[in-house]
């Protein structure tokens, strides 16, 4: 097998750097159009390199999907059942009010069957369930919290966070706030 052209590594190169900013600033939903336009080549290029959108945003949100592992697994790793949830929550609203394509892909409803982005996002998960069951039982949680209520809350800090802009940039954090102290015991 040939190794690829220096001129294929260097378009795949600027189509994954090109995306990764439009994608943090403008969400996942950027026209591919407008990244391949900005990156200096034609679509055919950018479906040569990705066959679709979710290849691009898997390429564009590896170190994202790493730091959301690690967030989760830390969490999970505290003893302190409350300090568990929260850290987990936080740490994940700060990826996401960070990077507009991360709140893209934890607001989805059903993240893709396959891939980097299902498999970081079915972990993000599990260790939700995890730490919630662990909070209801040490009586630090409500009894009522399940994990699907997690996905609403997601979304509306990335909504608060994207609404807020540069003007506030930290409103997330107090409204989340409110939030958590609505679901400790």
């Amino acid at each position: 097998m040939r190794a690829p052209r220096s001129d294929a590594v260097r378009n795949r190169q600027r189509l994954i750097d090109t995306a990764t900013e439009a994608f943090a600033t403008g969400g996942t939903g950027v026209p591919l159009e407008a990244i391949a336009a900005r990156a200096g080549v034609s679509i055919g290029t950018l479906y040569n390199h990705f066959s679709d959108r979710d290849g691009l945003v898997e390429a564009v949100l590896g170190d994202a999907l790493d730091q959301l592992t690690a967030v989760a697994d830390a969490a999970a790793e505290r003893d302190d059942p409350w300090e568990a949830f929260e850290s987990l929550v936080l740490g994940t609203c700060e990826l996401q009010a960070g990077d507009r394509a991360v709140a893209d892909i934890l607001g989805r409803r059903y993240p893709p069957p396959t891939g980097v982005i299902h498999a970081a996002c079915a972990h993000l998960m599990d260790r939700f369930v995890e730490i919630i069951e662990r909070g209801k039982r040490a009586g630090v949680l409500r009894d009522d919290l399940v994990v699907d209520d997690i996905g609403p809350i997601m979304w509306a800090n990335a909504r608060i966070a994207e609404a807020s802009g540069t003007e506030s940039p930290d409103a997330w954090r107090r409204h989340l706030g409110f939030v958590l102290d609505g679901l400790r015991t």
